[in-house]
C-alpha cells in the first residue's frame, strides 16, 4: 500500500467519525423549526 492510499483511508475515517460526531451531538438531540434555526445551530457547532 501506498502511502497516498494510507492518508485517503485515514482522512475518510477522519470524516466519517466527525460526521457522526456532528450527527449524534447536534442533529439527533434537536427538534427544529425551520431552516434557518438549523443554520445557525449548524454555525455554532462549526465555531465550537
Amino acid at each position: 500500500m501506498n502511502l497516498h492510499c494510507v492518508w485517503f483511508t485515514f482522512g475518510k475515517s477522519l470524516l466519517q467519525a466527525l460526521h457522526a460526531r456532528f450527527r449524534d451531538k447536534l442533529l439527533n438531540g434537536e427538534v427544529f423549526n425551520g431552516l434557518r434555526e438549523v443554520e445557525i445551530l449548524i454555525e455554532k457547532w462549526r465555531r465550537y
